[in-house]
């Protein structure tokens, strides 16, 4: 068995060998297709997979609706994640930052350090980013631990 540390670390790897460069594409590569990727790593329920497809910012709305939710913040709390401060995040937790598009937050990966894999909205591609601490809107713990 996998430690849960290694486990966390090979879900942020495996989420950076995918996304990383990638330009930003409604449904394909954008924050949402990132954050299910960290959880389905782990096999972890992820009804946002089950939202659909979507192509532009109206579908990705309707897509949330259908499933019962009015923002990133709210599906991402609806998939069981405990809420917890920044400042306790791990590698493979995800983190809510500002979105450019509207949108109540935009979702990325903790990759230690302070550091976070996103899309940057400045140049629409996923990469690496160091936000300040008033950019973190949320963050929430991945926790691949079996439960007891």
């Amino acid at each position: 068995m996998t430690s849960p540390l290694l486990a966390r670390r090979d879900a942020a790897q495996a989420a950076v060998d995918a996304f990383l460069g990638q330009a930003f594409a409604w449904g394909q590569a954008d924050c949402v297709r990132l954050a299910a990727s960290v959880l389905n790593h782990h096999g972890l329920p992820c009804d946002l997979n089950r939202a659909g497809k979507w192509d532009s910012p109206l579908k990705a709305r309707r897509a949330l609706k259908r499933l019962g939710y009015c923002g990133l913040g709210e599906a991402v709390d609806g998939q069981g994640l405990a809420r917890i401060p920044f400042a306790f995040h791990l590698v493979g937790d995800l983190v809510g930052l500002p979105s450019s598009e509207g949108w109540d937050l935009s979702l990325g990966v903790c990759l230690g350090n302070g550091r976070v894999l996103a899309f940057s909205p400045h140049d629409h591609q996923a990469g690496v980013l160091q936000p300040e601490a008033e950019d973190i809107l949320a963050c929430w713990r991945v926790d691949p631990w079996p439960k007891p």
